[in-house]
């Protein structure tokens, strides 16, 4: 029987990736923050998104560097 945790360092990679803007969407819901998940990986891309307030941005960013 295969270990499913054995990752290589690709896939590992790739899934932290994709949980990180899961778990920082779930996390901004829960602090009040008016955003969608597409919005979350626009703004943790660096992308302007005109329609999220300051105040949601910056919490998505204080969020990400919490992740660090």
């Amino acid at each position: 029987m295969n270990d499913k945790y054995d990752l290589t360092l690709e896939e590992n990679t790739f899934l932290a990736k994709k949980l990180i803007v899961d778990n920082i969407y779930s996390n901004a819901k829960m602090e009040g923050c008016n955003v969608t998940f597409s919005q979350i990986q626009e703004i943790l891309q660096g992308v302007n998104v005109p329609k999220v307030i300051l105040e949601d941005i910056n919490c998505i960013l204080n969020l990400r560097d919490a992740q660090k």
